[in-house]
C-alpha cells in the first residue's frame, strides 16, 4: 500500500485512497462468486478508480475528496451484457476494527434510480496476510473466472504443464519450496503466459494444498511503458489477485531479486520456444508443448477477463509501426 505521507493527502480524516482496492462487502459471504473489484487513487482532493469484474464490464469513476474523506463523484460503467449506466455518488467513508476503510455509497442512476452500496478496503494495512480461509475464497473465485474464460483445453494445458513443472523441480522437495518467474511487458501474449501460469499455481494448489512462489516480472523494455502497458498490467494483477495472494510476487526488472532463486522461469517470447534466451536469469521453462492454440487462444482471456487494451507495438530497431494482432483475424 502506498504510504501515508501529509495530511494534505490523507485529508483531516485520515481517509487516504490512493492505491487502495474496494469490493462490495457482500463478496466476504459468496465464497467463490465473481465479484467487482475497484483500484483507487488519488492526488490531493482529487480522485478517480477503475472497477471490473463480477457483472461489470468495465467502469470508471472521478471525483473530489472533502476534507472528512467523504468522496463526491460520478460513475459510468458497462456491464456483461453490455448495457450502459451512468450518475452520480456520495461516498461517506468509516474505519472497520482492523483499519481498513468502509465506503457507504450513495447512488444516483441517470434514469433517476436510487440505492446505497457498501464496499470494503481488500488490502490491509501494514499489508497483514489473509487468513487462510479468504486466501482460499480468493484462489476459488480466480480459478473459476481463468476456467470458465481460458476454456476446458488450456485448463488442461495448464494442468499437464503443471504436473510436468514439479516432475522436473522437486527433486525431492516440496511445491511451497519452488520459485517460478514469469517475465513479460505487458502486451497480449504477455498477459496470456502471465494468466496461463497463474491457472498452473492454483491448479497446483488445489491438488497439493500448496503452491510454488509466483514471482512476475515487468518492464523489460529499454524505454518507460506506456500508459496502456502500464494500466494492462495493474488490470492482469487485480483480475488474477498477484497483491493479496502472499505466494505472488510482482517485481520489476530493475529489483535486485529478479532471477535470485528462480527454479523455473518462463518469458511470453518464448513461451512456445524450447531454447532459452541468453539473456535469461535461470532454468528455462517451456510451455510451449502444452499450451492448446497458441497464438491466437490467449484472445477471450485477453477480452473477456483481463481487459486488455492493444497499443499499436513498433520495430525496435526502426521505431516505426508494425502489425500485431490484426482486426481481420479470427478469434
Amino acid at each position: 500500500m502506498p504510504e501515508q505521507s501529509s495530511e494534505h493527502e490523507q485529508g483531516e480524516a485520515g481517509f487516504a485512497y490512493d492505491g487502495l482496492r474496494f469490493r462490495p462487502v457482500e463478496a466476504e459471504h459468496e465464497p467463490g462468486a465473481a465479484t467487482t473489484v475497484g483500484l483507487y487513487h488519488s492526488r490531493g482532493d482529487e480522485m478517480w478508480a477503475e472497477f471490473a469484474g463480477g457483472n461489470v464490464r468495465t467502469g470508471r469513476l472521478v471525483g473530489a475528496i472533502r476534507p472528512d474523506g467523504t468522496i463526491d463523484g460520478a460513475y459510468c460503467q458497462v456491464s456483461s451484457d453490455g448495457q450502459s449506466a451512468a450518475g452520480t455518488l456520495v461516498s461517506v467513508p468509516d474505519r472497520l476494527p482492523d483499519g481498513r476503510i468502509r465506503l457507504h455509497e450513495h447512488w444516483r442512476r441517470a434514469d433517476g434510480s436510487s440505492g446505497v452500496s457498501v464496499i470494503e478496503q481488500i488490502d490491509r494495512p501494514g499489508g497483514g496476510q489473509l487468513s487462510s480461509a479468504r486466501l482460499g475464497y480468493l484462489r476459488d473465485e480466480i480459478y473459476r473466472q481463468l476456467r470458465t474464460h481460458l476454456g476446458t483445453a488450456d485448463v488442461l494445458a495448464a494442468t499437464r504443464s503443471a504436473t510436468r513443472l514439479l516432475d522436473q523441480c522437486l527433486d525431492g522437495r516440496t511445491p511451497s519450496e519452488l520459485t517460478v518467474q514469469v517475465a513479460h511487458d505487458g502486451d497480449a501474449t504477455g498477459m496470456y503466459t502471465l494468466a496461463f501460469v497463474r491457472t498452473m499455481q492454483l491448479i497446483t494448489a488445489r491438488v497439493h494444498d500448496e503452491t510454488f512462489i509466483l514471482r512476475t516480472v515487468t518492464g523489460h523494455r529499454a524505454e518507460p511503458p506506456s500508459r496502456t502497458v502500464v494500466d494492462n498490467i495493474e488490470r492482469a494483477s487485480q483480475v488474477l489477485g498477484l497483491h493479496e495472494d502472499p505466494w505472488c510476487e510482482p517485481l520489476s526488472a530493475q529489483d535486485d531479486r529478479v532471477g535470485e532463486g528462480a527454479d523455473a522461469v518462463i518469458t511470453a517470447s518464448t513461451a512456445d520456444s524450447h531454447q532459452a534466451p541468453e539473456t535469461q536469469h535461470g532454468p528455462f521453462f517451456s510451455i510451449g508443448t502444452d499450451t492448446s492454440g497458441a497464438p491466437h487462444a490467449h484472445r477471450p482471456v485477453l477480452a473477456d477477463l483481463l481487459k486488455f487494451e492493444s497499443e499499436e507495438p513498433h520495430d525496435a530497431r526502426t521505431g516505426t509501426a508494425v502489425s500485431g494482432l490484426d482486426e481481420g483475424e479470427d478469434r
